[in-house]
């Protein structure tokens, strides 16, 4: 009911005060004609109504509303002017959407009208993206027959008071229906004709012009005009002109019966013309956007080549005159001019080309044409985003008026602490500020709007690695990438060594992908998620196999090439406390200069601007914890905070799903380091939500919550003090004294202990790889099978080893091959199914951290297997040892493969040679402290390192002929 006397009062109130002005007028007599109707005019003119008038001696005259209808004389429009004009919308009411089309009837001849009541058709609809609510404004654009583009507004008034299918006022909507011509192109404004396109060519009195010009017109007129209709012989219709907009170009024009030249034919009277207030599209990526223009004078002293400069526009001979051209307050758009605030043109050698220069007199481009001279319309620290944020959207913080340029509007968010993006339009003024980044924006480009967004600081240049699938199916995709440009409001970036691109596709699951193009999709990509701004700060990415995503935790992407060694690039900006501070230095033309001065003075961080040349030093570790977006152009880099690469969580008071061993990812998440667990996923990471409370996280994803978390504070995961762990019980969180998180000691890599060898890897840490190397339970000859058997177990009635003689009959009467011996659990069963769940359970505690290869040795005859479990019988019992808490007992399983001398020695060498095994060296304890490889490809990477082996894939045995 109250939406209903709403709408009866509205369309009663616009019926009285919103009439359409007339475009002729008489009264006592005398006629009158429409000048203008815009506000701007009725201001000036003090008019009570928006219609002022024009008699036939020029003279202005303002009429009052009520005397508006009986005086209007409305001739007829010509049917070949009306057009017709449509949009549709989604409008809600309460919980239900309605998409409606709405179409309505015009004439533009020097102003809008509309020639009859708009109609519109709504159905129901679910959508409510963009949707509009009742008297909220909607914007939209229309292209005329004649190649215009309005821009239009209508507010939506509708009713539903039978609770069925809204019904719009379309008479009051009608009142509300207003379109004005964009601004941004080249048309008349006023004269006879208006608005319209300039005719390309026009002749006017023995001359022909291609552009706007002022011939026949008074020196202190000061204003240019075009035909807009010429006959077939390209001559001035009568009446059929109009002056020109500040979008346009002047031509001089020449005789009509001048000999075209091949060279330097001037028909506009010079052969290069500057008019920064021209269309700048010819830049690259420069459509629909409102780019700024720069100011323009003649530098140095005037040389013979200058012509004139009517209406600021420079023409000019080819010649030694040099232009200087200077964007206010932002930088050149245009890719060629490198983000120069001033540059300094040349005409020629060729016509209507320049050469462009920058200050130090260095070449930049040596034929630039006149169109891509516009200003970036964002300021240094800001990217341009393509579209239109209303401020009905969330993140609105407020609106700044008055606002004479962009740099104003800049000051404006700066002053907010919560604001990292603004719309800003210099035709109205208007500063809008939001506290997101906006990088989506719901609506087309609306006027000259800029949405300007905070440069989330992405790095230039990115290396892409993966250990695991990616570099087996898609090792084409990975490498050095080098930021170029941008798409979809975010970087892209270019492969340094291919053709390769990154860049956000956003289109349903696919997130950052990595392919040949923007069209396609490619094989390695992140998954959809918008707030992603950067790649870098993603962490799930998959690989494409050829029928299927997989998953791989370990593609890594890092900037590269940003900061010294044992420093890392920070994303954003974090500002350096006063305390912290070891001096902020100015005058500091290079990063270099600056990374020397952080050395002299034994800083733990440094901050660089190339544009302010300021750098600045910090006695403190930075991290850009709260994730500020990035400040101008300043780049940090910061000491690692060597947190260890593998940690242990444990809890004395209970064992939880959260504990066990951690291990360092390759990649890092908030500019700090991410452990995953070994055993089952579960992760921890540095919070870069603003929750009071967060610190260290440890869940199941990067996105959740988490189980436990420890209190604000500490650069690695082992430094916070406090933990605590979530009762959804209770719903709050509760203290956890008995928490730990520890490093586990260093010796080396996975598997590599430098003090007992130097050379080659500890065998108990490397079970799983030795065990795929010699699985060969499968092969189909029987005789040759690998097999596992038990071969001495612990007597409890002695407490010593006992050697198992039905070993022996694994052997048969075989005369040659090769044994490997290792230390299990009793629990656990010596046979050949042991090789399936090694291929199945890589990482479960119950094979890679309870089982130890302890010997590897050839044999011509089954006692020889004897003779060497006697052996290790009489170590073990001598040394006892066992790994294995005091209830579990430990026994010797043996891998036994019968094979030919050659291939038996050829295994046993290469493995002696590359792993160091317990039984053969001086020190006779297994090295526990140190967890082993989870995943083969641990072992592989480590003894790439250290050792020459052929391939990196396999061990590729001495006689690899006899090999399998």
């Amino acid at each position: 009911m109250l939406k209903c006397i709403v709408f009866i009062l509205i369309f009663s109130t616009w019926q009285v005060l919103l009439d359409q002005c007339c475009k002729k007028k008489i009264l006592d007599g005398k006629e009158f004609w429409l000048s203008e109707s815009n506000g701007e005019a009725v201001s000036n003119y003090g008019c009570m109504d928006n219609c002022v008038f024009e008699d036939a001696e020029k003279r202005t005259f303002c009429f009052k509303p009520g005397s508006f209808p009986a005086q209007c004389i409305t001739p007829a429009p010509d049917s070949s002017e009306v057009e017709q004009g449509f949009t549709n919308l989604t409008v809600r009411d309460g919980n239900q959407g309605y998409l409606c089309n709405f179409n309505f009837n015009y004439v533009l001849n020097k102003t809008f009208q509309l020639e009859s009541d708009s109609s519109t058709h709504c159905t129901p609809w679910n959508n409510f993206n963009g949707s509009k609510d009742f008297l909220e404004e909607n914007r939209f654009q229309i292209r005329t027959s004649k190649g215009l583009d309005l821009e239009c507004k209508m507010i939506p008034i509708f009713s539903n008071m039978e609770g069925g299918s809204i019904k719009f006022a379309n008479k009051a909507v009608h009142k509300t229906l207003s379109c004005e011509v964009s601004p941004g192109s080249c048309l008349t404004n006023n004269g006879s004709v208006y608005p319209a396109k300039c005719e390309p060519t026009f002749r006017y009195e023995g001359r022909e012009y291609h552009a706007c010009t002022d011939q026949g017109l008074s020196e202190e007129d000061g204003r240019l005009w075009c035909a807009t209709k010429v006959d077939e012989n390209y001559n001035l219709i009568d009446g059929q002109w109009g002056y020109c907009s500040s979008k346009c170009s002047y031509c001089g024009g020449s005789p009509v019966n001048e000999t075209k030249r091949t060279n330097f034919f001037r028909p506009c009277g010079y052969d290069c013309l500057v008019n920064t207030g021209k269309s700048m599209d010819g830049s690259s990526g420069s459509r629909n956007v409102p780019l700024l223009r720069p100011s323009s004078s003649l530098y140095e002293d005037i040389k013979e080549n200058f012509i004139k400069d009517p209406l600021g526009q420079i023409q000019l001979f080819v010649g030694e005159q040099i232009v200087k051209l200077t964007c206010p307050d932002t930088k050149f758009f245009d890719a060629d001019l490198k983000g120069l605030q001033t540059v300094f043109l040349k005409c020629g050698p060729k016509q209507y080309r320049f050469k462009v220069f920058n200050e130090n007199g260095d070449l930049l481009h040596a034929e630039l044409k006149n169109d891509r001279l516009g200003c970036d319309p964002c300021p240094d620290s800001y990217n341009f985003i393509q579209g239109y944020v209303s401020t009905a959207q969330e993140g609105f913080v407020g609106t700044s008026y008055n606002t004479h340029n962009v740099a104003m509007c800049e000051e404006s968010c700066s002053g907010i602490e919560s604001c990292k993006s603004f719309t800003y339009s210099k035709k109205r003024k208007v500063c809008h500020l939001f506290s997101s980044l906006n990088t989506e924006p719901i609506y087309d480009s609306y006027e000259d709007f800029a949405v300007c967004s905070i440069d989330p600081g992405c790095c230039e240049d990115i290396d892409i690695f993966s250990t695991d699938g990616t570099s087996q199916f898609q090792s084409t995709r990975l490498g050095t990438f080098t930021r170029e440009g941008s798409y979809k409001n975010r970087a892209v970036y270019k492969q340094v060594k291919g053709s390769k691109l990154m860049f956000y596709a956003g289109y349903r699951e696919f997130g950052w992908v990595v392919s040949s193009g923007f069209n396609s999709l490619g094989g390695l990509r992140s998954l959809s998620d918008k707030e992603s701004i950067c790649p870098h700060s993603d962490l799930t990415w998959e690989y494409y196999t050829g029928s299927s995503w997989v998953d791989d935790s370990s593609v890594g992407i890092v900037c590269s090439g940003q900061c010294p060694e044992n420093f890392q690039y920070i994303v954003g900006y974090e500002e350096i406390d006063k305390a912290d501070s070891l001096g902020t230095y100015t005058k500091i033309e290079s990063f270099e200069e600056c990374e020397n001065l952080c050395t002299t003075n034994v800083c733990e961080a440094f901050i660089h601007s190339s544009s302010t040349k300021v750098c600045q030093l910090s006695k403190k570790i930075l991290s850009n914890s709260k994730q500020a977006a990035s400040k101008k152009d300043f780049k940090i880099c910061s000491k690692t905070p060597g947190c260890c690469s593998r940690l242990k969580i444990t809890n004395d008071e209970t064992t939880s799903d959260y504990t066990g061993v951690y291990k360092k990812d390759s990649k890092v998440f908030n500019n700090q380091d991410v452990y995953v667990r070994e055993s089952g996923r579960k992760f921890i990471f540095h919070d870069k939500r603003d929750i009071p409370g967060n610190g260290w996280i440890v869940g199941s994803s990067l996105t959740s919550r988490g189980d436990v978390r420890s209190t604000p504070g500490g650069l690695c995961p082992t430094q916070p003090a406090n933990w605590e762990e979530y009762d959804s019980d209770k719903n709050k969180w509760h203290d956890m004294p008995y928490l730990k998180v520890e490093c586990i000691p260093e010796t080396g890599s996975c598997g590599h202990d430098v003090k007992i060898d130097h050379s080659r890897l500890l065998a108990e840490h490397n079970f799983l790889f030795i065990m795929e190397q010699l699985d060969n339970h499968k092969d189909v000859t029987e005789q040759f099978r690998t097999k596992i058997v038990e071969t001495l177990s612990f007597d409890e009635f002695t407490g010593t080893f006992a050697f198992k003689p039905s070993v022996l009959n694994s052997a048969n009467d075989a005369t040659t091959g090769f044994v490997m011996m290792f230390l299990t659990p009793d629990t656990i069963e010596c046979e050949s199914e042991l090789f399936n769940a090694i291929k199945t359970n890589h990482c479960s505690k119950e094979i890679y951290e309870k089982m130890f290869p302890i010997l590897i040795e050839s044999f011509d005859a089954p006692d020889d297997i004897k003779s060497k479990a006697e052996m290790i019988q009489a170590k073990i019992n001598l040394l006892g040892i066992s790994p294995y808490p005091e209830k579990v007992k430990p026994k010797i399983c043996s891998l036994l493969q019968l094979s030919s001398l050659p291939v038996s020695l050829s295994r046993v060498n290469t493995l002696n040679n590359i792993f160091n095994f317990l039984i053969k060296r001086e020190v006779k304890e297994l090295q526990l402290e140190r967890y082993g490889c989870c995943m083969p490809q641990e072992t592989t990477s480590n003894f790439w390192r250290i050792a020459n082996i052929d391939t990196e894939k396999t061990v590729r045995f001495t006689q690899d002929r006899f090999f399998g």
